[in-house]
């Protein structure tokens, strides 16, 4: 491929992303609000974690985008805080559940996390600080495979492992995810041995 049609295509590339990122909103908006990373596949195959390259985790749809962050800020401040203490709670049976789920099945794994957010580390401990919670090689191999496996349970967490409980949610919805975390657990140990 020439220059000519590199650029050809690159143009192309662009003006479907325009009509692709808006999701309802003006493409003017858009151009002035939102943003994208683009790339060469060897160069974005870093931020990929299904690559064999993957090196930099990086997620976040909407990442400092100012509509984002104004909607998030608005929706916190009609949100009343019995409802916040409703999915801090939902958060706290999530986190105990998934605890008590990792020790019956005596998993390498741990649980993190406050409020309505939790994470699941592939380690046996908790995290101390930012560092520990980078996974070794194994670890982040067991992680991809528990991923998957919750993924194919219908629960969507970041390939981190870090969830969030939303308004929505019930009492059901954590049981559901602690069910699907004990057969991704199953998964991912099994795959191991």
């Amino acid at each position: 491929m020439n220059d000519t049609e590199r650029s050809a295509r690159s143009k192309a590339l662009y003006r479907r992303a325009l009509k692709v990122m808006p999701g309802g909103v003006s493409r003017n908006t858009v151009l002035r609000k939102l943003g994208a990373v683009a790339g060469r596949t060897a160069i974005m195959s870093v931020m990929n974690p299904h690559s064999s390259h993957y090196v930099m985790p990086h997620s976040g749809t909407f990442s400092a985008n100012p509509i984002t962050l104004t909607a998030g800020l608005t929706a916190m401040e009609l949100l009343p805080p019995e409802e916040v203490q409703r999915i801090n709670h939902l958060g706290q049976l999530a986190r105990e559940g998934i605890a008590q789920v990792i020790d019956q099945r005596g998993a390498e794994a741990s649980v993190t996390g406050a409020g309505s957010m939790f994470r699941i580390h592939m380690r046996p401990t908790a995290p101390r600080n930012y560092r520990e919670t980078y996974p070794s090689p194994e670890q982040a191999d067991r992680l991809k495979r528990f991923f998957e496996a919750l993924l194919d349970a219908g629960i969507l967490l970041i390939y981190s492992c870090t969830g969030a409980v939303s308004t929505p949610m019930r009492e059901g919805e954590i049981e559901q995810l602690v069910g699907s975390v004990d057969t991704a657990l199953q998964y991912a140990t099994a795959s191991t041995h």
